[in-house]
């Protein structure tokens, strides 16, 4: 009996390197232009660009002329790392700045590499924790606190765009099928924070924050279209704060709030 799956699993290598991938990468490229020759393609999907650059060089060198688009995974924690682990998922390491500003760090020699190329460079999954999330962590308010934060500093650092892993059966998900319809996680609300604070034209400014470091705030600042100026201030600490905001014009303003009585809650 034919088997494609098995003429397939014939034809792949043992091992794959770098190499090998972009030799694979030419043959479907020019099987894939001769029914369209417009077509792009993105690659290689390496999870952890930080300790797979030798991936995106391979392919980037020279560029092939088919790609458009290179593509990474990045997650700063994993619910299958042992607990003694660095990448064990707390809340704790989740409000953490090297959740947000050290994975924006560690994809500083990828982003630039491709950048070079002249490509833009997309993380086509993103998430706090791999291997499904952890339960405490994953689905706390912590996790609503660090999608903007993240997605701020990534842009900050030059990535092109982000996709949210979602995988409805997982606890790191945004979002979870009910009985009743679709239950909104932390997450999502991180998420949806994220989005308002964009708009037309949007480009980061600077804020001067001052802060004791006890209280553990961060702000971001966004010049959205011509005139419009919004400001996002994150407290990832255990107690509320009085903020003084210095804005370089008079105008009607509007404030939105995200609370909750901890970062460790869980909804439920």
């Amino acid at each position: 009996m034919f088997s494609p799956i098995g003429l397939l699993v014939r034809q792949l290598p043992v091992v794959l390197t770098p190499p090998i991938y972009v030799r694979l990468f030419d043959s479907y490229s020019r099987a894939l232009t001769k029914l369209s020759p417009r077509i792009g393609l993105a690659g290689p999907v390496v999870a952890y660009p930080a300790v797979g650059l030798r991936w995106l060089a391979a392919l980037l060198h020279p560029p092939h002329p088919a790609l458009r688009l290179v593509t990474a995974h990045e997650y700063r924690y994993s619910a299958c790392a042992p607990r003694r682990s660095p990448r064990y998922p707390t809340v704790g390491r989740l409000l953490s700045e090297n959740a947000t500003a050290g994975t924006a760090a560690a994809l500083g020699p990828a982003i630039r590499l491709v950048h070079r190329a002249g490509l833009p460079f997309r993380l086509t999954e993103l998430n706090s924790v791999t291997c499904g999330g952890r339960p405490g962590v994953s689905d706390s308010f912590a996790t609503a606190l660090w999608a903007p934060d993240a997605l701020f500093e990534l842009m900050r650092a030059g990535v092109n765009g982000v996709n949210i892993h979602v995988r409805a059966d997982a606890v790191n998900a945004a979002f979870a099928p009910s009985p009743n319809g679709i239950v909104a996680r932390p997450l999502m609300y991180g998420l949806i924070l994220f989005r308002r604070m964009l708009g037309p034209n949007a480009r980061l400014v600077t804020p001067a924050l001052a802060a004791p470091r006890s209280l553990d705030l961060k702000a971001w600042a966004l010049r959205v279209g011509r005139t419009g100026l919004r400001v996002l201030v994150i407290n990832k600490g255990q107690h509320g704060a009085t903020v003084l905001l210095r804005l370089p014009a008079v105008a009607p303003a509007t404030v939105e709030r995200l609370v909750a009585p901890s970062p460790r809650r869980v909804p439920g």
